[in-house]
């Protein structure tokens, strides 16, 4: 997949979880990642970079908001973790 620049982002793809249903998943991030665009569907979502996400994770994306992660450059995993009928939305991004 070519990327397309977005201000000062490169658009690397997007992805969408299946129903969390309390569990952890882990997100795939296309090589370059080193910022996500995180946004909650249907509940709290919780994260951990480079770790494995639980309902306590330091993470936090409120319900229906989104929130953006990174960058950093050291970004090697994302998962994340909700309830029942919680979805994850990712958009995968590399700063320019």
């Amino acid at each position: 997949m070519t990327a397309t620049r977005v201000g000062d982002w490169f658009f690397l793809g997007g992805q969408r979880t299946s129903n969390l249903n309390s569990a952890a998943a882990s997100l795939t991030l296309p090589t370059g990642t080193d910022t996500v665009m995180l946004i909650a569907e249907g509940g709290v979502v919780r994260y951990t970079i480079n770790g494995t996400a639980t309902a306590t994770s330091y993470g936090y994306v409120a319900e229906d908001t989104g929130q953006i992660i990174g960058p950093f450059s050291n970004l090697a995993s994302l998962s994340v973790y909700g309830g029942a009928g919680v979805y994850a939305n990712a958009i995968y991004l590399k700063n320019k």
